[in-house]
């Protein structure tokens, strides 16, 4: 295809073990801060955390300056929206053979942080 780019090899230096406890953590303290942010009680977040998490996306990108033109910032997109379905695919595979939802186990096995629960009842 005359002037496609090929999305480039990703270098990876955590484990996949150690990416897997990080992103329990982010998702429990997401939804902890959140939860207290949140303008309607109970209200569903599902939309704001993916928009919090799209944020965060787009800030690591936006620092890499490779990325000059709008044809490869739209490839950066597209590679973090590749990385989201191999992942959507692999825990709905484990909540097919599990029979629990990946985001309630991070959220079980993820404690809040004392001293983040302080800071925001200190607030």
């Amino acid at each position: 295809m005359a002037g496609s780019q090929r999305m480039p090899t990703p270098q990876y230096f955590v484990s996949d073990a150690g990416k897997e406890a990080m992103a329990g953590q982010l998702v429990a303290q997401t939804i902890f801060g959140m939860e207290r942010l949140a303008e309607i009680e109970n209200a569903p977040l599902s939309d704001d955390f993916i928009d919090i998490l799209a944020r965060a996306a787009g800030a690591v990108l936006a620092m890499d300056t490779n990325l000059k033109t709008p044809g490869k910032r739209r490839l950066a997109a597209e590679t973090v929206a590749v990385h989201v379905l191999r992942h959507l695919n692999r825990y709905r595979a484990e909540e097919a053979e599990t029979g629990h939802f990946t985001f309630l186990r991070m959220l079980a096995e993820n404690e809040i942080p004392e001293a983040m629960k302080k800071s925001w009842n200190d607030s």
